[in-house]
This record gives structure tokens, sequence and C-alpha cells, in this order.
């Protein structure tokens, strides 16, 4: 026992004297800082993008939009250097670390410029905003920024969002705006992730809704019903967009529902054999 103790001592000494050395060998756990999160960003500079993101341009025929402009060129260059200079501004007003004066066309310019720059240090705050921002003209910029950065994990972490079980947390609203958002993105990927998701929760029955109560006999192993739950659950007065957060989220992506069977995976996975090849999105 003291001999275990002994080489348990030794090997925390040997850490410590690791430690105490790591600062003059400049050793360090996990990636140094970039260069963008060295430097502190001021107010100054928050308003001189804004005073740029808000010049008016006088929409003629045939025009080529804002994001092509040579204004929108210069700062796009801007965005690798200092992104966070460019996400914050895209921050929706109210919400932590947000900056009061970015209004709703500059943080729309700024998704555009977002997308344009193609750098992946933009994806969730384009994807959070694509969802919570207020502003419909500002979300849509938000999805069409996601499409150009073409990197898969955004359409996931959207259907996340649209699917997310927290009902408290992830309102009915947010699910929706999350679900628009997919609609825009325009990937048919999403409606087979979420049809994967709905295979799980329809499936044996739902133990908080009491007209589709779990099947199968009520306790034991080999039971639909393993963990003895109630066969009578209480009535938690939820609203079955909230019962079905996954179900909910599939009839608002893709128009469909059935006034019959709906709750039965089988309809679904019937109706997407055969409209998958030629499904497309309604707005």
């Amino acid at each position: 026992m003291r001999a275990v103790c002994t080489r348990a001592i030794s090997a925390i000494l040997f850490l410590a004297a690791m430690c105490a050395g790591a600062e003059e060998n400049e050793f360090r756990i996990g990636p140094k800082p970039g260069i963008s999160s060295l430097r502190e960003i001021s107010a100054e500079d928050f308003q001189a993008v804004i005073k740029r993101l808000s010049i008016q341009t006088i929409a003629k025929p045939g025009a080529e939009p804002w994001e092509n402009s040579a204004e929108a060129a210069a700062l796009s260059a801007q965005v690798h250097e200092n992104p966070e200079l460019f996400t914050r501004l895209l921050i929706p007003p109210g919400y932590p670390r947000a900056f009061s004066r970015s209004d709703k066309e500059v943080r729309a310019r700024v998704a555009a410029l977002l997308g344009r720059s193609r750098d992946l240090r933009a994806l969730q705050p384009l994807v959070d905003s694509a969802v919570y921002d207020p502003e419909d003209s500002v979300r849509l910029a938000c999805v069409k920024a996601l499409k150009l950065l073409e990197e898969p994990v955004a359409m996931r972490k959207l259907v996340d969002l649209a699917i997310a079980r927290d009902y408290r947390k992830y309102t009915w609203p947010v699910r929706k705006s999350a679900c628009t958002a997919l609609r825009r993105y325009g990937d048919a990927g999403a409606v087979e992730r979420i049809l994967r998701e709905l295979s799980y929760e329809l499936a044996g029955g739902n133990p908080l809704d009491q007209k589709n109560q779990l099947r199968g006999v009520s306790s034991g192993l080999g039971s639909d019903n393993a963990m003895g739950l109630p066969s009578a659950p209480p009535d938690l007065q939820l609203s079955e967009r909230d019962l079905y957060p996954v179900l909910s989220a599939m009839k608002e992506l893709t128009g469909m529902s059935f006034s019959k069977n709906e709750k039965d995976f089988k309809t679904w996975q019937l109706w997407w054999s055969k409209e998958s090849a030629k499904f497309k999105f309604q707005e």
C-alpha cells in the first residue's frame, strides 16, 4: 500500500514539475488564439463598418445587387482578417453582445458579406440569425449566405433546431422558423433526416399522449414499455406541436398533412417513396 502511495505522489510531483516548466518552454494545451481573438474591437470599429454598410445605392433596372458591388468586395476582404467584427453586427437586437446600431439593412448586408467570404467561421452565427432574427429579410439573407458556404453541417444544424424536443427552450415559433429556413435552403436531404427521426418518435406510441399511449405489454424487458411507465400519463396540456416536435416539423417543412394515420410512420414512409424523386419545397 505504501509503495502505491509513493508512486502516486511521485507522479503528482512529476506533473507539477512539467506544469512549472510549461511557461518557460511555451507549452500550451489546444490551439493558439488567432489574430482576430487577440484584437480588441472598439465601438469606433463597429461604427466605421456600419457607415460603409449603410451607404445607399440607387436601384436601377438590371443593376447588380449590393453584395456584388465594389464596396462589398472591399469589405469582404476584411471578413477573413477579423470575422468577429462582422458576426457581432449580425446578432439580432436584444440578444447578448448585440450592437444597438446594427439595423435590419446592416444585418442583411453583413449576412451577404459573410456568405460571399465563404468563411466557415461565420456558419454558426448565420444559422442562429437565420432562425432567431426578428426580420424576415435578414433571415432570408442568412439562408442565402449559408448556401454559399456549401457546408452540409448548416443543414444539419437547422434540422436539429427544427426538431428540438425541449419545447420550453425551443418554442414552436423557433422551430417553425427553422423549418422556414430549411425550405429556403432547399436541400431535400433535410426531409430524409427528419424522416429518420420520425420513425423513432412515432414508434410504439407516446407516453405523454393520452390518445396515443404506449403499445405492447405494460412492462418487462421484451415490451415496448420496458421501463414500466404508467399507461395513463398525466395530462400536461401540451399541444400536438410539443408532444410531437418531429412530426410537426415534417408537416411544416413539407406542407403535407394526413387526416388519418399521420401518426403511423408507414404513412410518411410510403408518401416519401413516391414523392422523393420529384419533391420541391414550397415557400
